[in-house]
């Protein structure tokens, strides 16, 4: 997509019009990535309708670029939500999922605390709460009461995730490790030691 003397988003939205569906959605992942509003105008149509197209599941080759893509847009992305959580999933993409998911504001972080409830992709879904930071403290803490074992053990483990950020949960997590349940005690031992060693080095940190 290089036109010397032209912008390059100029140029990328060019390419996004061309008849080659391969051109245009390598053109609307690039768009996408400049987080500018007007190239998102552009892109987000192409990559909802690449993404609707592939079907499910789709090769991480294939799916992996646009599900990151629509987690770049700056905004409109939240018209993909249920399209990408019908990738959750799936073992080839479902992380790549979550990811995206998280970064697409309010709707798409619903779908992943819904997601979690259920046992079967909660191991998979953990890891969209990683780039929330802070913001995955307090439903993950909700979580964590949750009568569910697997449930509680995977909000405990993306804790785990989020050792300098989840101070606020240790409370909580010294609850949990009264749990009956040897694996989610296990998980929550873990995070509390996580939190503990990043408050020790926070400290040490000061001058």
């Amino acid at each position: 997509f290089k036109l010397e003397g032209l912008p390059r988003t100029i140029v990328l939205i060019e390419a996004a019009t061309r008849s080659d569906p391969k051109v245009r959605i390598a053109a609307a992942c690039a768009l996408a990535k400049t987080r500018d509003s007007a190239a998102a105008d552009v892109a987000l149509p192409i990559l909802m309708s690449a993404l609707h197209e592939m079907g499910v599941p789709a090769h991480w080759m294939v799916a992996g670029p646009v599900l990151r893509a629509i987690g770049c847009l700056p905004n409109g992305g939240e018209a993909a939500v249920p399209m990408i959580a019908r990738h959750l999933a799936s073992s080839m993409n479902g992380m790549t999922a979550a990811e995206a998911l998280a970064r697409l504001g309010r709707p798409g972080r619903a779908v992943l605390f819904d997601s979690l409830q259920g046992d079967e992709i909660a191991g998979t879904v953990m890891w969209g709460f990683h780039p929330l930071g802070t913001a995955a403290v307090e439903p993950l803490m909700t979580g964590l009461q949750d009568p569910r074992e697997n449930v509680r053990r995977h909000c405990a483990s993306a804790l785990c995730l989020l050792p300098e950020r989840a101070i606020g949960a240790i409370g909580v997590l010294r609850e949990v490790l009264r749990s009956d349940s040897p694996r989610v005690r296990r998980v929550a031992r873990r995070a509390v030691w996580g939190i503990l060693k990043a408050v020790r080095r926070r400290r040490r940190a000061r001058p």
